[in-house]
Parts: structure tokens; sequence; C-alpha cells
């Protein structure tokens, strides 16, 4: 091949990787198992208790900088891996166990656990694939990880109709069967030896020296996060949110937080609203899954052509249409099944499509 020849793009069958195995357990009982029955045991203390409950698991979210930073000083993926998946097993575990306390201490546990194993995924793929296949990689990646929510939404339907203790623990089995797949984690090696004189010289470190950037999918990236945070730069986290992208990601922020909550209470929330037993809202919610795996790759389409301005205000005005309906409907009472469930399906459609839409144009500087 000549200097000057295009890199030859990699097909599906080199795309999905057998590591992604793991993650797609893990990423399954985050968020397939953990949102249907973590609110059903935790409702018996108020439904307070389950936004209490919901939102300690979402800042969770806080293991993500931490994750990176010992695998980039470790290089121990495999073992953060397992790590990661024993800490959300054990958790959902003793959930059933625990008072109302301490079911907020293991929810926030198993959310930190979800958050470094989704990271240490993102990584895997930034630290080891040229920078020109990232998009497809983790596009791909997040298709698996869909995989694995959908099949667990569906094992959720069946675990909502058991008692708490069995339930949970055989939700705890499904991450307990991701520790022994951490063996397909590759292994990474160092970038630069720390004994290596820092020389001009030096051009080929271990690992890309792009790693750590991650393009088109910089803002909402897990690993983006955490190498803002290795750099020590305040510049850094500034450039993100400067500008256009700063209001964008204003606007962003209260609307994902308003639909997190429709989220954190939806199995309770259809329970007592609605009348739809938990079983039947995990069902709805499988079904959404799978139907929105193309609107990964639509979307990306659509932003690329049209940008990602027209196609996220279009999103978010229809979101809040149909956030009122369920408010409207709920506020009636004694309606079908059907019409909340389809307005809570095309909502979480919008959802999906609007999370790869955000992505676009990163590593090109431009904005939404």
């Amino acid at each position: 091949m000549s200097a000057h020849s295009e890199p030859v793009q990699p097909g599906p069958a080199h795309l999905l990787e057998p590591w992604f195995a793991p993650f797609a357990l893990v990423n399954g009982s985050a968020v397939g198992l953990v949102p249907i029955l973590l609110p059903i045991v935790a409702s018996r203390y108020g439904v307070g208790h389950v936004g209490l409950v919901m939102g300690a698991f979402n800042l969770g979210a806080f293991a993500a900088p931490l994750a990176g930073s010992l695998a980039d000083r470790y290089h121990a993926y495999r073992l953060l891996t397992a790590v990661c998946a024993l800490v959300t097993a054990v958790s959902l575990w003793l959930f059933a166990l625990a008072g109302p306390w301490q079911q907020v201490l293991l929810a926030l546990v198993n959310g930190a656990g979800f958050a470094a194993a989704v990271t240490i995924a993102n990584l895997l793929i930034v630290e080891r694939r040229p920078r020109a296949e990232w998009n497809q990689r983790l596009a791909w990646l997040e298709w698996a990880l869909s995989i694995g929510q959908g099949a667990m939404l569906l094992l959720a339907a069946w675990l909502s109709g058991l008692h708490a203790r069995p339930a949970l623990v055989g939700a705890a089995i499904v991450p307990a069967a991701a520790i022994p797949l951490a063996l397909l984690v590759p292994r990474m090696a160092a970038t630069v030896s720390a004994a290596a004189p820092a020389s001009p010289a030096v051009h080929e470190p271990v690992v890309l020296r792009s790693a750590g950037h991650v393009g088109e999918w910089g803002p909402a990236s897990p690993s983006r996060s955490h190498h803002l945070h290795q750099r020590r730069s305040l510049g850094g986290l500034l450039a993100v949110v400067r500008g256009q992208f700063g209001w964008f990601l204003a606007a962003w922020v209260p609307a994902y937080a308003g639909t997190a909550i429709v989220f954190a209470l939806y199995p309770v929330l259809f329970r007592d609203a609605f009348g739809v037993a938990p079983h039947v809202s995990a069902l709805a919610f499988a079904v959404i899954v799978f139907v929105s795996l193309p609107l990964f790759v639509v979307a990306g389409r659509v932003g690329q052509r049209r940008g990602p301005a027209v196609t996220m205000a279009g999103g978010l005005a229809a979101r809040v249409v149909l956030l009122t309906a369920l408010a409207l409907l709920a506020a009636a009472g004694h309606v079908p099944a059907v019409l909340p469930l389809a307005a809570f399906r095309h909502h979480v459609r919008l959802v999906v499509s609007q999370r790869r839409r955000a992505r676009p144009h990163r590593a090109a500087g431009k904005r939404p």
C-alpha cells in the first residue's frame, strides 16, 4: 500500500468483537434489570425513596474518571472489568436484604460499577484503534450494549413477578456471568515506559498517539471526561462548554434531567398511575429498545447531512409534547394502557436517536 492510499475500513465481522460480551451483560443489568426491579423493591418505602435510590444509582457516574485513571496507571483492564461485574452483582444480591439507607448506598455502588465498566469499554476502543475507526466501532459497541439491555428487559419482565429476594438473586447472576467473560478483554500495554527519557526522538508509543480524543462521540463519552480529568486542564473543560455548544448543554442537561425522572420511576409510575403491571412495562420497554436499534445508524446519517441543531430542536419539542401527554393521561385516569405506553414508546425512541445525534462533528470543531 502506498503512503497515500486510503485506509481500508473494517467490516461488521471485525467491528463486533468478543470482548463486548461482558460489558453487554453489565450494561444490560444496569439499564435493563435495575430500572425495573430496584424501583419495585424500593417502593415499599414510598415513591420518594424510589427517587433517592435511582438518583444514587445515577450519581455512581463519579466512578468514570476514577476507573479511567486506574486503567491508565495499572493497565489492568481485565481485572477492572471483573471487579465492576462483581460490584454490580453483589450490590444487586444484597439490595433486597438491606434497609432504606443501605439500599441507597447499594444503588450508588451499582451505578459506580456500571459507569466504570462503560468507561473501560470506551477506552478499549479509543486506546487501541485508529481514529478513523472510532465512530464505527463505538456505534457497534453501543449496538451490543443495547442488545444486552433489550434481553435483560425481557428477563426483568419475568423476574418482576417473583418476590424481591429471588428476583434480585436471579438478576445478580447476569453481571456475575460477566466475571469469567472478562478474560475476553484484550490486554493493554503501557503507553511509554516511565523510565524512558522524554525525547522528541520517541515516535513509536505502544498505543496510539491519538488516544484520549474521542472524535464525534466526544462530550457524550465517559472516556472524554476521564481524559479531561487526566490532563488536569481546566482550559480543556472550558473549551468543551464554550460557545454554542455550551448553550446546547445548558438546554440538554435540564431536558435530560426531566426525562430521567420518568425513567427512574417508570415501572412504579405506570403501575400506580395507569394500572400497567411491571412485567408489561418491561416487555414494552424491551420492544422499544429492539425497534430503536436501527436509529443509531439512521440518526448518525441524518445528523451528518443536515446537522444536529434542527433535529435536536424538533426532538426536544416532541419530548415536551409527549411528557405533557403522559401527565394529562395520568390526571384523566382510567385510560387504556396502550395510550401511555405509546407516548412512552415514541418518547424513548426520540431519546435513543438524539443520544446519537448529539455527537456528530465534534472532532472537526463544528458546533451543533
